[in-house]
């Protein structure tokens, strides 16, 4: 399988916040791909994970409903996230309120004044560019450029 593993993309919001224990690997990777459905051998190497890992922690998840089969291709199950388990309902809504809370800290960041230059009043813009002028007139004549004025 080429391309972008789900393993090489960062951790995610709930992954940060209780860490990378294989079973909340396991259900966060459901979560975040709640529209599709996986066989194990999928979601495994999708995960990087070891089968013994694996197979130890997905009976759990299975038992306590957090995904079910969604179909059959011939002897191999498709297991899906379980939208009406109370437990996944409340993972999403963790993980929806945790995204608010941290855009709105973003926000806030981005809404602090940045301190501006001190605008210079008019005797100071005159002397400003009459220094400048004389540093442009030095300059140019030093290169025997002919100044009009």
């Amino acid at each position: 399988m080429s391309g972008v593993k789900y393993r090489d993309l960062g951790a995610t919001i709930l992954i940060r916040m209780f860490g990378s224990s294989p079973k909340l690997r396991i259900i966060d990777f459901f979560l975040d791909n709640q529209l599709f459905d996986f066989t194990k051998k999928e979601v495994l190497e999708a995960l990087g994970m070891s089968k013994q890992t694996f197979y130890k922690y997905f009976p759990d998840i299975e038992k306590y409903k957090f995904v079910a089969v969604s179909r059959r291709i011939g002897k191999a199950n498709l297991y899906k996230i379980s939208p009406e388990n109370p437990l996944v309902k409340m993972l999403r809504e963790y993980e929806t309120q945790l995204s608010l809370q941290i855009a709105e800290e973003e926000k806030t960041k981005m809404k602090k004044p940045v301190p501006a230059e001190q605008v210079p009043n008019n005797s100071q813009r005159s002397w400003a560019s009459s220094s400048i002028s004389n540093q442009m007139f030095t300059c140019l004549s030093s290169l025997d450029v002919p100044i009009f004025l």
